[in-house]
């Protein structure tokens, strides 16, 4: 305990086994779902794969995409057995031995055109980078498709994971509450899973774990090295290649560079150059939406019609008021607590039972007053501290109304009242911004500890229990 402690930089014997037994949990449970899990069971699994196996064939590619023939039948098998169990029970959807239904697999080589890599078309390349690595890999080492698949799960679980182990020891405090947010079952089966998500995930707990570390030696008046500043640029420019909304999270470059400057702990050529940065990651930015902002995939993929997101902003536009009542209702009514399991043997365990969904966010606030070790500095009266608190809850919230606004672009049809395809998972990545800087405490024993880590584990400890339950029926 002693290793593990110095390296996630931890004081506390109790806190330091509030965090490892999250840890812990939450990499047995997501290993298992890599291995477990059918394919295509985590929701448009298909589609991702679909965009990684045209990336791995030509990773300049923006149209529809080709796959191999066996690649397409490992797709449409799965997604047919997946549409069957939506109507019955099943026992293949959590198995051990699944890998057999496809042992057919191998003969078929040929690439044909294929609309299930539309949908994920607006995705860079980038952010399926371990996935291509792996299906490359595979393709040299002429693995079998469900060989490969299954390297392309592992390789991404465990490159995510060791990114949120680097964010916990970086993260200067909370080390708890982000250990609680990578527990919640949503964000560990995205880990396992072949998704968009999951270096958005990675590279947005790392960028704000960073950026928390920065500020605080800021307010204390530490300089900043080139080395500090180069790493905060590289994950500035991870972070604005993975989904775009992560990109509002680079918000924090400005409490950083005001901080800097008042307190002189960035010269000035560190602000010239880090203020140069953010202009070059909002034009990478734009300039991605440009390109892919006419490939639909939601309508050509889900058959939806009458969207257009030239006409959608037009309605916006020339309907102010019915804009402003449409997202209030939507984002005021949206069921952010609910957490989706992916498809399952069972209907009824596709999510999270309510109750259960409440604790979790419970002992996240209260996650934010227990501390590792004591405070240096008064936060209340510092001006600089209580300026990042403002900004990063400004952002939250930003990223929010940002995240209804592209989905009503890209899935709802114009004029629509409702806006579809949001999942409440998008929003978990931004829940760090929420990590203030404050000096209230919550004192703690053991005994307070392992009830603060059973009532945020519950949703972990239900999806375990229905799991091992479906693993052995």
């Amino acid at each position: 305990m002693k290793r593990i402690k110095r390296f996630l930089n931890i004081s506390s014997n109790k806190y330091a086994v509030a965090v490892v037994v999250l840890l812990s949990a939450s990499f047995i449970i997501g290993l298992s779902s890599v291995f477990f899990r059918y394919p295509m069971s985590w929701f448009d699994e298909q589609v991702h794969y679909a965009r990684v196996m045209t990336y791995a064939d030509n990773p300049l590619s923006i149209t529809r995409g080709k796959v191999t023939k066996d690649e397409q039948t490992f797709i449409q098998k799965p997604m047919k057995k997946i549409a069957q169990s939506l109507g019955q029970p099943t026992t293949e959807i959590i198995s051990s031995d699944w890998q057999k239904e496809f042992d057919g697999l191998g003969k078929h080589q040929e690439r044909i055109s294929t609309k299930d890599a539309t949908a994920a078309a607006i995705y860079t390349p980038f952010v399926y980078t371990p996935y291509i690595v792996a299906a490359w890999i595979g393709k040299t080492l002429h693995l079998n498709v469900v060989t490969t698949f299954l390297l392309m799960r592992l390789s991404g679980f465990l490159l995510v994971f060791t990114m949120f182990i680097l964010a916990i020891k970086k993260i200067p405090f909370g080390k708890l509450t982000l250990a609680i947010i990578g527990s919640l079952p949503p964000v560990v089966i995205s880990f396992a899973a072949i998704s968009a998500d999951e270096l958005s995930y990675g590279f947005s707990f790392l960028f704000i774990s960073y950026a928390l570390s920065l500020y605080l030696d800021i307010i204390k008046n530490k300089k900043l090295s080139v080395k500090d500043i180069c790493l905060f640029i590289i994950l500035s420019f991870c972070v604005v290649l993975t989904k775009i909304p992560a990109f509002l999270i680079l918000g924090l470059y400005l409490p950083i560079l005001y901080a800097g400057f008042k307190t002189k702990a960035i010269n000035k050529k560190g602000l010239i150059t880090l203020s140069v940065v953010l202009c070059i990651c909002a034009i990478i930015t734009i300039g991605w939406y440009m390109i892919v902002r006419n490939m639909n995939g939601n309508v050509e993929y889900y058959g939806r019609e009458n969207v257009d997101q030239v006409r959608q902003i037009k309605f916006m536009l020339s309907h102010p008021l019915r804009t402003l009542r449409i997202f209030a209702d939507n984002i005021l009514s949206y069921p952010y607590n609910s957490m989706q399991l992916g498809y399952s043997d069972y209907t009824k365990t596709m999510s999270v039972p309510a109750g259960l969904t409440l604790l979790p966010f419970a002992g996240l606030v209260l996650s934010i007053f227990i501390k590792d070790k004591d405070d240096e500095l008064n936060f209340t009266d510092n001006q600089l501290a209580m300026l990042y608190n403002y900004v990063s809850r400004l952002l939250f919230v930003g990223a929010i109304l940002l995240i209804f606004i592209i989905f009503y672009l890209q899935n709802s049809e114009v004029g629509s009242d409702t806006v579809v395809g949001l999942q409440p998972r998008y929003f978990l990545p931004f829940l760090l911004l929420l990590l203030p800087f404050t000096n209230r405490t919550l004192e703690y024993n053991a005994r307070f500890m392992t009830g603060l880590v059973i009532i945020s584990a519950s949703p972990l400890i239900y999806y375990s229990a229905i799991f091992i339950f479906q693993l052995l029926n």
